[in-house]
């Protein structure tokens, strides 16, 4: 969308799209997506600088994991090189070796979403002089971005850029021209937290709204622009917002559900009450449900008549699955003995509301139930 910043709002859920990454100190309170989280910033142990040693045979090494058992060093000494391009150029991508690139942090950093990575391996030796394995970022014509995990690794391990070779010994501020370190490397589980370094941990989310700061990006170029109180004209300062109702919906679902169904809090129901007549022929059933539905109606409550003939088991079966917080249960016994029964959905109990004072009465305690819901809900 733009501009230099944006806000999440996420919902924790196990079918989420999205996987979140959060501090796991209660006092803390730093969340991410996990494609743009940042991670604390590493400290190695002071290293007296060696020489730099190019162009050291590595033949038939080119996976980071084999290089490092070939010089006998952790992987972490080790140095992977990506090329990537877009319209706007192409560029060298540095990240550790036991690391893996996150592309979403790339594209931010750069502020190219066209940046896509040069996967053929022709046009790689075409650039650089060597295949995927020997790639480095030493003398290669290119602006070089990167990770912050590589500011000030001491003696590294860099592709030579020619086939079947490595440089050893290298410091990149030392033996590199880096035009920035950045944070580009994918965050994962145990990774310590940027504000207090504490353990990160990851859940899946939903997000379900997004607040954009868009800055002067689109008034710039439109024009769009305003006073100033000395009459100067400036671009307008822009943001924007959007809530997914849809996947509201599914985070509502997932957060409110049971093995029967789904529990829709009242405030989001479509229809918070249901009126279930067990005899959807009895005459009695059908005036009292007609009567109790137009009574809720003038209070702005929503129901649905159930008056299906189908089994009573299949109707509590689809009023379960449904989810209706209140259902109101019509039947030949209950009406004999002058009551009707309500069926919370949230905590399985059966209420039996009086017919004394008729359909009034039972708008009554059904309005009543949704009221205690309502204040007990989160």
């Amino acid at each position: 969308m733009g501009g230099d910043r944006s806000q999440e709002f996420m919902a924790l859920a196990d079918c989420g799209e999205d996987s979140i990454a959060f501090c796991s100190s209660p006092f803390c309170g730093y969340a991410a997506n996990a494609s743009v989280a940042a991670v604390a910033e590493e400290t190695y142990v002071d290293e007296a600088e060696r020489p730099l040693e190019k162009w050291v045979a590595t033949p038939e090494k080119r996976t980071a994991e084999e290089v490092a058992a070939f010089f006998g060093v952790p992987v972490n000494r080790i140095v992977k090189t990506f090329l990537y391009e877009s319209p706007a150029g192409r560029y060298a991508v540095l990240v550790r070796g036991d690391h893996e690139l996150e592309e979403e942090k790339l594209r931010v950093a750069l502020r190219d979403p066209a940046l896509r990575r040069i996967d053929d391996e022709q046009e790689v030796v075409r650039i650089a002089g060597a295949p995927f394995g020997s790639l480095g970022p030493i003398d290669l014509e290119l602006p070089v971005l990167a990770d912050l995990s590589l500011r000030g690794l001491p003696n590294c391990i860099v592709g030579g850029n020619r086939e079947g070779t490595h440089h050893r010994n290298v410091n990149l501020e030392r033996d590199v021209q880096v035009g920035r370190f950045v944070s580009l490397r994918r965050v994962e589980e145990g990774d310590r937290c940027p504000r207090c370094g504490a353990p990160l941990s990851f859940r899946a989310g939903i997000e379900i709204g997004h607040i954009f700061q868009l800055g002067t990006k689109y008034s710039e170029s439109l024009g769009a622009r305003f006073l100033d109180s000395e009459g100067n004209p400036l671009p307008l300062i822009m943001g924007c917002y959007g809530i997914g109702v849809s996947r509201l919906v599914a985070a509502v679902i997932e957060r409110h559900h049971d093995e029967k169904g789904i529990v829709w809090p009242v405030d989001l129901a479509p229809f918070p009450v249901a009126i279930t007549l067990l005899g959807p022929r009895d005459s009695e059933q059908q005036e009292m449900a007609a009567r109790l539905a137009s009574l809720l109606a003038r209070d702005r409550i929503d129901s649905l008549v159930d008056d299906r003939d189908e089994t009573p088991g299949e109707k509590f079966h689809d009023a379960e699955l449904v989810g209706f917080p209140v259902q109101v249960v019509l039947g030949r016994k209950g009406l004999a003995r002058g009551e009707v029964e309500l069926h919370v959905r949230s905590t399985g109990d059966v209420v039996p509301a009086s017919l004394a004072a008729g359909a009034a009465g039972v708008a009554r305690a059904v309005r009543e139930a949704l009221a205690a819901l309502s204040q007990g809900s989160d």
